[in-house]
């Protein structure tokens, strides 16, 4: 499957360095692997990772350098920049998800086995931290759910459930 997993947003230094916003934390990519990169439903690739490096965070964004092999100048580079990087997953690692799959998923207490309501959105909250917006059943109100290993139980995808655990005064209300 193929996926999104970041951005290039523009190159730095003479030999083509690109900067890289990556969408996902568990991005996976390592030396010599081969990476594509489309925009505009123009595909580029493949090339071949020389280095990837912690670069700086900005504005709630985790930035990286990438060197690719077949990039050798601040031209070539510059081709990439705007372009998403697109990378195959057999499976997606663990605890990563498509938003088209957890769009739409009932939100369930766990512990009292209740319907809370249904995911309507998932928004970032600061670099790394993402959240749950639900539409509550009760009161029809929006509310956030952590979007954590502590908070969320398990995601089932196929039956469009996402399980919870109870959140000190944020669901109280919703039990």
């Amino acid at each position: 499957m193929e996926v999104y997993i970041g951005k290039v947003l523009r190159t730095k230094g003479l030999k083509g360095h690109l900067i890289i916003n990556f969408f996902i934390t568990q991005h996976g990519c390592e030396k010599n692997e081969i990476l594509f990169f489309e925009k505009f439903n123009t595909s580029y690739g493949p090339y071949s990772i020389e280095s990837l490096n912690f670069y700086k965070s900005k504005k709630d964004k985790e930035l990286y350098i990438l060197k690719l092999k077949e990039i050798n100048s601040i031209e070539e580079g510059s081709l990439l920049k705007g372009c998403f990087i697109v990378k195959n997953f057999e499976n997606l690692p663990e605890f990563i998800f498509l938003k088209k799959d957890i769009i739409d998923c009932k939100v369930i207490l766990h512990d009292k086995n209740l319907i809370i309501g249904k995911v309507i959105d998932i928004i970032k909250i600061k670099s790394n931290y993402s959240g749950l917006l639900v539409l509550t059943k009760k009161n029809r109100e929006e509310i956030i759910i952590p979007f954590i290993k502590e908070v969320i139980l398990k995601v089932d995808t196929q039956n469009k459930q996402i399980f919870v655990d109870s959140l000190e005064g944020v669901l109280e209300e919703y039990v």
